[in-house]
């Protein structure tokens, strides 16, 4: 039987990760940053920009919003770590996003960096 984290091992190298040191880059050319994290751990902090959609119900969030029925809608995704967000970002080739990246190390890094983040 497979645990959690070996459902994350196995879907980590299967999803772009995206490093601090480029996120910004990937950021500027995104059309989608979501938080799939809990909606109380969102409402507690959350990058700039960032929509909540939690990994619980991100396909069905996804299947209501035209602008993201384009194939081509970049999306960055985070969670805390981003161990979530790799195992959502593992879902969404099936739906026909073909443009999906994870921030590597999540909000845990982002905050560890300095950088903004919002209440």
């Amino acid at each position: 039987m497979k645990t959690y984290l070996d459902l994350v091992a196995q879907a980590r190298p299967h999803v772009s990760l995206v490093p601090l040191s480029e996120v910004d880059q990937v950021l500027a050319q995104t059309d989608a940053l979501i938080d799939v994290r809990e909606e109380s751990e969102c409402a507690a902090g959350h990058l700039p920009g960032a929509v909540n959609m939690s990994r619980g119900t991100l396909e069905g969030h996804l299947a209501s919003l035209p602008a993201m029925q384009r194939p081509d809608a970049r999306l960055v995704l985070y969670c805390r770590t981003d161990a979530r967000a790799a195992l959502a970002a593992r879902s969404l080739p099936a739906m026909g996003h073909a443009q999906v990246h994870v921030i590597e190390g999540g909000d845990a890094a982002w905050v560890q960096a300095n950088r903004p983040v919002l209440a």
